[in-house]
């Protein structure tokens, strides 16, 4: 995604030639996509080719993309602008009477727009310049030594720029800048191409993928609140309750299904509010230690109705803050808490590669972050090739990760899993990352249950040395590491978690 596009324009396609010209004038379907998106730019055919420029823009942008050009972010000749570009894939617009059809667009976006489309994340950044050149190379995908060499000044003088824009944004490095600056800009672009979502639920979209495996129920455990309630694994086997993570409802996925069956475990997994149909009553949505707590309730509810006596609770990645709240508000429910992938202990002095924990203070200081983050997510995965791009892009350090990836995002599951989790559960993630923010771990330290944290060796998004510091501090719990695993590895050995039931 890293390049420096040209700025100068073939004679075929200049921004006086009279074939541009000619587009300019008479194809209203091309003003018309830059007018949505209130940018200056430019559209592109599928070729590559320059079919409809602004003029505001017409010194900035590239005669030409590659043909299948990636979306993403470049910089410009000038290093002055940022240019994003964006593929409108099978929504192309076409354009007037004998004119091609809309692939991409391009569009140019300088220091003061910038800082407009990110007040939302940062209300009062403002940044120089030169520090904005350094951003829009960042965005890019150059490294800062990249930078550097090319702006022709030293590598410490970047650091120094980079530390200056950190500290006005209030957040602790480079990736945490272009990763929360990319989604702010990208939510803004697709904010205003994207088409309203139909309604539906995507519960639909498990028990079509489960099949007779999957067991929906609707518990009632209040006044006007329901629990719904995935069950998996043998009717007569142990039960175990699964706090699923946040982007999987429903887990282990079909290829796995037999290990419950071979460790005969029946598998109960309380859809967490907003999930899957399972919407709360209500138009005011609680603080998110009252939501936790009240799914910690309402799940004890369900044991006692379902006739469990205190059973194993198994958690995965960010599924951990539920599972704590329900062992330290209803101790005599859990018999043992597994968790798989736990997420990085809120410690400030701890480092992480987790995106979540870089959106924590932001969420915490404005929560419709949360909203605005799940709804560029559902909006960027309407292509599965974007989603696949984008967990190859989240996971790229750790080779076990993208092993894991690499056998199982060709099956396609995950990349539609994610996006009618995003699209039709949007309210249920973004309460997710509100709960985020609260200290999981905190709970713990009251809880007598046995723990076991299963965490592979080589996970890079919450750092093995974080996870033994935990263990340390809670006499009731070990670590079982996992040789040859990153953070997902849930996904395909979901066997080696029920080993710890």
């Amino acid at each position: 995604m890293a390049t420096s596009l040209a700025a100068g324009f073939g004679d075929r396609t200049g921004p006086d030639s009279p074939h541009l010209v000619e587009a300019n004038l008479n194809a209203r379907e091309y003003r018309q996509i830059l007018e949505r998106v209130d940018l200056p730019g430019g559209v592109y055919d599928r070729a590559g080719s320059l079919i409809y420029v602004d003029p505001d823009a017409s010194e900035e942008l590239p005669a030409r993309l590659e043909r299948d050009q990636p979306a993403g972010f470049h910089t410009t000749a000038s290093g002055a602008t940022a240019l994003m570009i964006h593929d409108l894939g099978d929504r192309m617009r076409p354009g007037g009477p004998g004119h091609p059809a809309a692939r991409y667009v391009a569009l140019c976006i300088d220091k003061p727009t910038f800082e407009r489309l990110v007040a939302r994340v940062w209300p009062s950044l403002s940044l120089t310049a030169a520090e904005f050149r350094l951003v829009a190379s960042l965005l890019a995908g150059r490294s800062l030594r990249e930078t550097a060499e090319s702006d022709g000044l030293s590598y410490n003088t970047k650091r120094k720029q980079l530390l200056s824009i950190t500290s006005k944004a209030g957040l602790s490095g480079q990736t945490d800048i272009t990763r929360i600056a990319g989604f702010a800009l990208t939510d803004y672009l697709l904010d205003r191409l994207a088409m309203p979502a139909p309604e539906k639920s995507d519960v639909t979209f498990f028990k079509d993928s489960y099949g007779a495996a999957l067991r929906v129920h609707d518990v009632t455990v209040g006044s006007q609140d329901r629990l719904r309630v995935f069950e998996l694994g043998p009717p007569d086997g142990r039960p175990c309750l699964l706090y699923h993570p946040m982007l999987f409802p429903v887990l282990p996925l079909k290829g796995q299904l037999q290990a419950l069956d071979t460790h005969g475990v029946r598998l109960l997994i309380p859809v967490r509010p907003w999930y899957c149909g399972s919407e709360r009553k209500g138009s005011q949505v609680p603080p998110a230690a009252q939501l936790v707590a009240q799914m910690a309730d309402d799940t004890a509810t369900m044991l006692q109705l379902f006739g469990l006596g205190p059973v194993p609770v198994i958690s995965t990645v960010f599924g951990a803050i539920w599972a704590s709240a329900l062992a330290q508000r209803t101790p005599e429910m859990v018999s043992r808490l597994i968790f798989a992938s736990a997420p990085t202990p809120h410690d400030e002095n701890t480092a992480t590669r987790s995106f979540v924990h870089a959106m924590l203070p932001i969420v915490r200081e404005s929560p419709l972050i949360a909203e605005a983050f799940v709804r560029l997510h559902a909006r960027i995965l309407t292509s599965s090739r974007l989603a696949e791009l984008g967990f190859l892009r989240t996971y790229r350090s750790s080779t076990a990760d993208t092993a894991t990836l690499g056998r199982l995002l060709p099956e396609g599951w995950i990349q539609r899993c994610v996006r009618e989790v995003l699209t039709y559960s949007g309210s249920g993630v973004a309460n997710e990352l509100r709960a985020n923010a609260l200290d999981w771990t905190s709970a713990l330290a009251s809880v007598d249950a046995e723990m076991v944290f299963v965490h592979g060796d080589e996970d890079l998004m919450s750092p093995v040395a974080a996870i033994e510091h935990l263990v340390r501090r809670l006499p009731q719990a070990r670590l079982d590491l996992v040789e040859n695993a990153g953070q997902l590895f849930y996904l395909d050995r979901f066997e080696r978690i029920l080993q710890a039931v």
